[in-house]
């Protein structure tokens, strides 16, 4: 076997991060397709809104950009995704990808760093602009679009997806160009040169800067991006050598990072040639592009330097005073603790005579190991809810990983932006609150009225101090109603008892049934839960009491037509909080406070 000395090159090793030279163009390989109403999906609240403005999308990935990851994308009501942090709102041109190195025109004031989808002088106000993150890639979704200055000028149906990996696609449906150029392709400034790429090379109605000349448009076709880079900033897997957790594989331009609660269950799988000496270094610290030792054959991703490095086969080092290299088994998998948090990276190196540097690495794994999490985001979207996992959910490491309502335990809950929290089924899009509903569908909690927090304030589901499960409905109006802003919570204690929170933060229904309706206050064991309608209960502070049968709905209500109002419970401004006590006939006890 000949190996090169790790020592040997030390001094010429520390590279720097891979820069992408380019991006490539060729046909996509999805379909545009609508992802409103599609679970998970939510409007662009201020630039579907909004003629020339700019909104920024959080990821829940980072996305590899010209050397830079990054974990939110500022989107433009024009048509274009911005990658620099800028908030132009490229207004009110189809400008060349070039800004203007190569001749095209028109040139923008400035250079802004770019995926421009339909970039052009858009006008989304009162239209659909829509978001889907799957935790892989995130879509964005302009759908039916108007061209400025409104509906009569045609309309865009164009959308992004941008993967982890780097990639990314667009993919046009319908347009009604009504005459409009736009502009399709990447741009960014690399050291005061812009380096772009049109969709021209794919897709015929677009030039080489990247404009459709003519009005004449693509329709229901698209274009994927791939990355390209002068040399690699991640080693991946290769059948030599082959290192994961749980499956996980990066590519040459990401790494491969898990990140979990104390104690989720992972898998560190090591496959190589049966009796290949091999080790696997690992370290107390994560992964990185292009690290120290890295060779035109090999890049290391880990810290082989860091003083908690230590060798998976232990014993005394026979490669480089680092590495005790043994014959592989072939394949292998072992349970990682996770009983404590910490960050943790691992990389495999397999002899191997075939490379020239007599050795091959796997890729690096990183294993995040957190106690706490910050949370996730609620529902977004009007009458759309979301399915939040109480297991291994990152954001809400904090809690128990289940909840217990009406005597059953659940893993996951269904959250409607309309105030209320499901388990067994999913509330869908039902706005109006009804007691009829009430007794059939699945069981629920909450303040049920027509919510609208796609026009202001938020949802949001974090942990209690005691380790369960909140979820805040603040500064959420009514639908079609400005005013008040409501503001309430939902808890979920580890002990079983159900809290309604935060009570006086409710303003008055205005009594319209086109702005408000009805609203249902409590709770109901639902339909497979038997509920019985024993009438309405006044809740007060300073009181209590209970069902009148087993499964009687515990729940005060207000009716639109009467009035503008609020339910009984909450006239006099006095109640913030209502405690559901679990009474051990699978229903509860109420507490007014």
């Amino acid at each position: 076997m000949r190996f090169t000395p790790l020592t040997l090159v030390i001094a010429v090793a520390i590279l720097s991060p891979c820069i992408f030279a380019q991006y490539s163009a060729g046909p996509a390989a999805g379909t545009y397709a609508s992802i409103q109403g599609v679970p998970g999906a939510a409007q662009l609240a201020v630039i579907s809104a909004c003629d020339d403005c700019v909104e920024t999308v959080p990821l829940s990935f980072s996305f590899p950009w010209f050397g830079t990851n990054l974990t939110s994308v500022n989107v433009c009501s024009n048509g274009a995704i911005i990658m620099d942090g800028n908030t132009a709102s490229l207004c009110c041109s189809a400008w060349a990808l070039d800004n203007g190195q190569t001749g095209g025109t028109p040139v923008y004031a400035q250079q802004v760093d770019r995926i421009s989808v339909a970039q052009e002088d858009l006008d989304p106000a009162g239209m659909n602009v829509w978001m889907l993150d799957t935790g892989v890639s995130i879509i964005i979704s302009f759908e039916a679009v108007s061209w400025f200055p409104g509906p009569t000028t045609g309309s865009v149906e164009a959308q992004v997806e941008l993967f982890a990996n780097g990639a990314i696609e667009v993919r046009f449906g319908t347009i009604v160009s009504a005459g409009n150029n736009f502009v399709c392709g990447t741009s960014a400034d690399q050291g005061g040169t812009v380096v772009f790429t049109s969709a021209g090379s794919v897709l015929p109605e677009f030039n080489a800067v990247g404009q459709t000349t003519g009005g004449i448009a693509p329709q229901n076709t698209g274009v994927l991006f791939q990355p390209s880079a002068g040399g690699n900033a991640w080693q991946t897997n290769s059948a030599v050598s082959s290192l994961d957790i749980d499956g996980l594989q990066g590519n040459a331009f990401v790494g491969a990072q898990t990140t979990t609660c104390v104690g989720g269950a992972h898998t560190l799988n090591s496959v190589s040639t049966a009796g290949t000496p091999t080790d696997i270094a690992i370290v107390f610290a994560g992964t990185g592009a292009t690290m120290a030792l890295s060779t035109s054959n090999n890049v290391v991703n880990i810290d082989v330097f860091h003083p908690t490095m230590f060798s998976f086969n232990g014993g005394v080092p026979n490669f480089a005073g680092l590495l005790n290299l043994v014959p592989h088994p072939g394949a292998f998998s072992f349970p990682v603790p996770t009983g404590a948090p910490f960050v943790g990276s691992a990389q495999q190196l397999a002899a191997d005579p075939s490379n020239a540097d007599g050795y091959a690495l796997s890729q690096a794994s990183q294993l995040d190991v957190t106690v706490g999490g910050p949370g996730v985001p609620g529902p977004t979207a009007d009458d759309t809810p979301i399915q939040v996992s109480l297991t291994n959910n990152t954001g809400l490491c904090a809690g128990t990983g289940s909840i217990t309502f009406y005597g059953t335990s659940y893993t996951e809950m269904h959250i409607s932006p309309n105030g209320r929290v499901m388990f067994s089924a999913s509330p869908g899009t039902d706005f109006t609150a009804t007691l009829a509903e009430a007794l059939i569908q699945a069981e629920f909690v909450g303040y049920w009225t027509d919510l609208s927090p796609n026009v202001g304030g938020n949802v949001t589901v974090t942990n209690t101090a005691t380790n369960g499960y909140r979820i805040d409905w603040s500064g959420v109006p009514y639908f079609a109603t400005p005013a008040p802003l409501n503001s309430f919570a939902i808890e979920f204690d580890p002990t079983g008892v159900v809290s309604l929170d935060g009570l006086m933060g409710i303003g008055p229904q205005p009594g319209l049934v086109t702005g408000g309706d009805d609203a249902f206050l409590g709770m109901t064991p639902g339909g497979l839960g038997g509920a019985t309608d024993d009438g309405p209960t006044t809740f007060g502070a300073g009181l209590s009491g209970g069902p009148l049968n087993t499964a009687s709905m515990l729940y005060d209500f207000y009716s639109a037509p009467t009035g503008a109002g609020l339910p009984g419970s909450l006239l006099p401004g006095t109640l913030n909080r209502i405690d559901f006590v679990p009474s051990g006939l699978n229903n509860y006890l109420w507490i007014g406070l």
